[in-house]
């Protein structure tokens, strides 16, 4: 079984390639795919004290293109 922390590490790498397809074709069903694989890992993280899920400010980050 997978820690929190290695769950919150796969979806940053996912996060990463939802962004890099993103910025080159928006419409794209690989695109839209990565996007869903990217909440299906990270729906598998816990909840934390406030109710969001571990990690979700760096996730956002990530997805944003605010950190690599």
């Amino acid at each position: 079984m997978m820690t929190q922390e290695q769950l919150h590490q796969d979806s940053l790498r996912l996060g990463r390639i939802f962004r890099a397809l993103y910025s080159e074709n928006r419409d794209n069903q690989a695109t839209l795919d990565a996007l869903e694989d990217y909440k299906d890992a990270r729906r598998k993280l816990d909840r934390v004290q406030n109710g969001s899920r571990y990690g979700s400010v760096e996730a956002f980050m990530m997805t944003q293109g605010q950190i690599d």
